[in-house]
């Protein structure tokens, strides 16, 4: 009964790390300052377009990892993984804010 209880709090959780991924009104990458504009460009365009199938496996991840993270940083944990696999590199920063 415990495991049960325990696995629905993670999906309500993922699924209000996922409201806040897609809703926030600032999705924002970032990088160093080797990193070009259009490059950049590129990143915050592509999450801006991400969906739920893309970003859900790398949320699972982090929350089996890191259970007791809160909602909004598994939301841009997720995001900054996903974006960074796309943009095949691994130092970009995702910032999501705004009403959600």
């Amino acid at each position: 009964m415990m495991n049960i209880k325990k696995k629905i709090r993670i999906e309500d959780k993922l699924d209000h790390a996922w409201y806040i991924a897609y809703n926030s009104m600032t999705h924002r990458v970032t990088g160093d300052e080797n990193d070009d504009e259009e490059m950049l460009k590129q990143a915050n365009y592509r999450l801006q377009q991400i969906d739920r199938e893309e970003w859900f496996p790398e949320a699972r991840l982090i929350i089996h990892e890191r259970p007791y993270m809160d909602t909004h940083q598994l939301a841009e944990a997720a995001a900054k993984k996903f974006i960074n696999k796309v943009m095949d590199t691994n130092h970009l920063k995702v910032h999501l804010g705004g009403d959600t």
